[in-house]
């Protein structure tokens, strides 16, 4: 079992919102924050959940349901950094 499902709690679909609220902190393009929510929908749609995008890294998915390439590759590759500042938040908070 990796790290990350070991490590992750709460609920799996609150998880995929608090992760799409994480990338809309880190942008103020307006723009961008709709392609996020984008990308959310689909995951949720689709019953996928953050360690499922971690483990298939399959951009082209959420490219080819018509999400800009940037913010699909950054959506799946981020769950490791999200995890950690989660993880820091916790400690921290």
């Amino acid at each position: 079992m990796s790290r990350l499902a070991r490590r992750i709690s709460g609920m799996r679909d609150v998880n995929v919102s608090k992760y799409y609220a994480w990338h809309c902190s880190k942008n103020d393009n307006n723009v961008w924050k709709m392609e996020y929510e984008m990308a959310c929908d689909l995951t949720l749609e689709e019953g996928l959940d953050l360690e499922r995008i971690r483990l298939n890294q399959d951009t082209q998915f959420i490219i080819d349901k018509g999400v800009k390439k940037g913010v699909a590759r950054r959506w799946v590759s981020d769950v490791e950094v999200w995890f950690r500042d989660a993880e820091v938040l916790e400690v921290s908070g």
